[in-house]
């Protein structure tokens, strides 16, 4: 007799799905069929023919079957039923959603068990199920839980009721796409899984080609690398001449195909091939794949209702969205955090703008960068306009730098606060937008616009800086009745004052570096904060593990 053992060794994987209590069985009240009684048998643990390896999936899976008097869901004493066919055609196919259909023991489920095999078909119907909750979780989730990855990211996860996803796909009209509707409802999530698919065709073409190194390329140089250059801009319809051209020019044709490339990847659009663009075009395919992966992992990270209006600022993009009624009204470039303060990664909502805020400085840049030059000079805060005062309390005394010594305080400054007045000088501009978060971290306006002009705009120590702040935030203040009979005054001021918003805008902090975009191309981005390698590495590991726990139950 066949051996259905690897079929349900998925159940000892689903341990991530969250488990409800163990129902009460309403079997009594319906006919005791040996189906039913096959399944009840397995989920009791008499050990019929189950590997050890799945006790941690047996509560979720009680709670599923129990709701239903144990009725099979996938098989009938026939065998499987249609549903279930469909169902493994959907999981065959997981790798277009960036998942791996062997997380689903797709091999083993294509060899369903013969009709006169009821405890075989009982643990069948079994392992369906739990391959259908752990990929409904996956797809609608996430393979990976968010907090245990760095802390600097704190999102929270989707709520995922597993019993309920699999008892709606067992009977629903069209399989393939109830469970299609698990996955983010994002444009940038469907342009991702084409980019996926484009990207997976060139892997398996070869790749495209490599530029060889050499010194910068300028416009109407002439080089042996031209060619390669050439037939690697074509590989990726970036270059739409002859890419087996010969000619050793670098002429305006190929010069505009680079600086597509260039926009295309965030670098400085000059059309010059110096070192980030050779970085870019050397980049492997299989590297571009894996930010594929990577970006389709984090958008599942993402609230399910990002909100009718809301800010989504792309981190590893160095812009701002604002997003009404799924309309982008506006693109801002932002500065944010460098890559030893990253920006973190969270979701929260702007509630209120500080106008004319002044600045408390926090007591990590103050013990690593105030500290080292109030030590070489006492006067350095009167030269940065910052005031020095006694302790935290808002009743501190101000005190003089040059009273204290700072060679013997050390890293005792964090005991002080150093905060500085409003003025043309303040690093926080002339409006800060405040938001709920456990790091400290808010938008703000600055005193240094020309960053912004920077095509690498990593430069603060966390916060997101905001191009045309003031816009913004007067946008955003439009539907505050009270905002114009107080806007001269506040603008023309230096008082600090905090304007609530009528209606407060959810706000979201991603790391998106990939995407497609509405003219179909596709863009990549530096992996900055390793963000990126982070999430490779622990899907790798998450696959390991998981097969580890299929092998030991198999």
């Amino acid at each position: 007799m066949r051996t259905v053992r690897p079929a349900f060794a998925i159940i000892a994987a689903i341990s991530c799905v969250a488990a409800s209590a163990w129902a009460t069985s309403p079997a009594d009240y319906l006919p005791r069929d040996p189906l039913r009684q096959a399944i009840e048998a397995h989920l009791q643990g008499d050990g019929r023919g189950l590997p050890d390896g799945w006790v941690d999936a047996r509560p979720a899976l009680h709670a599923l079957y129990g709701q239903i008097g144990y009725a099979p869901l996938w098989v009938d004493a026939r065998g499987p039923l249609d549903r279930s066919r469909e169902v493994l055609a959907v999981l065959s196919a997981a790798d277009t959603e960036g998942l791996e259909p062997s997380a689903y023991a797709v091999e083993a489920l294509d060899q369903p068990p013969a009709a006169a095999e009821v405890t075989a078909l009982a643990a069948y119907d079994l392992a369906v199920s739990a391959a259908v909750m752990r990929y409904g979780h996956d797809l609608h989730v996430g393979r990976l839980d968010p907090g245990q990855l760095s802390g600097d990211i704190d999102i929270e996860r989707r709520p995922f009721d597993g019993s309920a996803m699999v008892r709606a796909t067992a009977v629903a009209a069209d399989v393939a796409d109830h469970l299609a509707s698990l996955a983010p409802a994002l444009p940038r999530y469907q342009g991702l899984r084409q980019s996926l698919a484009a990207h997976r065709v060139i892997a398996a073409a070869g790749g495209w080609p490599t530029v060889p190194d050499g010194p910068t390329l300028h416009p109407d140089d002439t080089s042996d690398r031209v060619p390669a250059l050439r037939a690697r801009l074509a590989a990726t319809g970036d270059f739409s001449g002859d890419p087996a051209s010969e000619d050793l020019n670098y002429g305006p044709e190929l010069e505009a195909a680079v600086r597509t490339f260039q926009e295309r990847h965030g670098l400085l659009v000059d059309g010059l091939v110096g070192r980030d663009t050779m970085a870019a075009l050397n980049a492997d395919v299989d590297t571009r794949i894996e930010q594929i992966v990577a970006t389709m992992e984090r958008l599942r990270w993402l609230p399910s209702a990002l909100g009718d209006r809301y800010i989504m600022v792309n981190a590893a993009d160095f812009q701002l969205d604002l997003v009404e009624g799924g309309e982008t009204v506006r693109n801002l470039r932002v500065v944010i955090g460098l890559p030893s303060w990253q920006t973190p990664l969270f979701s929260s909502t702007v509630r209120y703008l500080e106008w004319n805020p002044s600045w408390t400085v926090p007591t990590s840049i103050a013990v690593r960068e105030v500290l080292p030059r109030l030590r070489e000079d006492p006067t350095y805060l009167e030269q940065e306009d910052l005031r020095l005062f006694a302790g935290w309390q808002s009743d501190a005394p101000e005190i003089s730098a040059h009273d204290l010594d700072w060679q013997e305080i050390g890293s005792g400054i964090r005991y002080f606060m150093l905060r500085q007045p409003p003025g043309p000088g303040n690093p926080l501009g002339r409006v800060k937008f405040n938001m709920s978060n456990q790091f400290s971290v808010y938008m703000h306006d600055t005193s240094a616009p020309r960053l912004f002009e920077r095509a690498r705009r990593a430069f603060s120590h966390g916060c997101v800086r905001v191009d045309d702040a003031l816009w913004l935030a007067e946008h955003l203040l439009a539907e505050n009745p009270d905002w114009t009979a107080i806007r001269d005054r506040v603008l023309e001021g230096q008082t600090t004052r905090r304007v609530n918003l009528a209606r407060p805008i959810p706000f979201h902090i991603v790391y998106h570096t990939a995407w497609r975009d509405d003219q179909g191309r596709y863009h990549f981005r530096e992996d900055l904060y390793g963000i990126d390698r982070l999430v490779i590495d622990a899907l790798a590991e998450h696959g390991d593990g998981l097969r580890r726990q299929l092998a030991l139950a198999d």
